[in-house]
C-alpha cells in the first residue's frame, strides 16, 4: 500500500482525489494549512463513503509532506504556492525605545547647551 499525501486536500479537487485513491486501496493523508479543516473533510468523506474510506487520515500540510511517499497538490494553480509554502511565523513586534507611558523622557539633542 502506497502512502499518498494530498496537500490542500480539503477542496473539491483534493477531496475527490483523496476519495478515489482511498477507494482504490491506497493509504491517503489529507492535508490542509488548518488541520481542523482537514479533519472535517475526512470525517465528511467517511460519512459519505463508509468502509471504502478505511485508509484515510487528516493532518497539517507539513505533517503530510513528511509522512507520505508521494505528495500531490490538490489545489488550483493560484493556490499552489501558498499551499506548498511552509506556514509563516508571526514575528513579535520590536520592543519600543520609548519609555513606558506616564514617565517623562527627553531625547538628547545635538543643539542643546549645558545649563549655565
Amino acid at each position: 500500500m502506497v502512502k499518498i499525501g494530498i496537500l490542500g486536500g480539503t477542496g473539491p479537487a483534493g477531496s475527490g482525489l483523496a476519495a478515489r485513491l482511498c477507494a482504490g486501496g491506497q493509504k491517503v493523508y489529507v492535508g490542509s494549512r488548518d488541520p481542523l479543516k482537514a479533519e472535517t473533510t475526512v470525517r465528511g468523506l467517511v460519512e459519505r463513503w463508509g468502509a471504502r474510506m478505511a485508509h484515510i487520515e487528516s493532518a497539517s500540510n507539513a505533517d503530510v509532506a513528511e509522512t507520505a511517499e508521494i505528495v500531490v497538490l490538490g489545489t488550483t494553480a493560484r493556490a499552489t504556492v501558498a499551499t506548498a509554502s511552509p506556514p509563516r511565523r508571526v514575528r513579535s513586534p520590536r520592543p519600543s525605545r520609548r519609555p513606558p507611558p506616564g514617565r517623562w523622557w527627553r531625547r538628547p539633542s545635538i543643539t542643546s547647551r549645558p545649563p549655565p
